[in-house]
């Protein structure tokens, strides 16, 4: 796997927000005792966008080992496409993508 893991380490994790439209992605060794590392408001009526924030990182790690052990035999538009989703999460994106 890449070498590019910047990140907070995990796990991250949703919790309840203060509504039925706010939601807290957390993230770190001690978040459950009330000490996160990461702490990420997510205001919306729909929960999956806070489960997918908290799902980036084991997502980005999947996609990582997919395009390194798998990515000669994909074709060129999937790969390219990994690639571009990889670099976003690094924050190695040009503008405008």
């Amino acid at each position: 796997m890449s070498d590019h893991k910047k990140w907070t380490p995990g796990p991250w994790r949703v919790r309840p927000g203060f509504s039925d439209a706010h939601f807290v992605v957390v993230a770190g060794e001690y978040a459950d005792e009330g000490e996160p590392d990461l702490l990420v408001h997510v205001g919306t009526a729909n929960p999956q966008d806070a489960h997918l924030i908290a799902a980036a990182p084991d997502l980005y790690e999947a996609l990582d080992e997919i395009v390194l052990k798998y990515g000669r035999y994909l074709p060129m538009r999937e790969l390219s496409r990994a690639k571009a989703a990889l670099a976003k999460a690094r924050g190695e994106a040009t503008a405008g993508e």
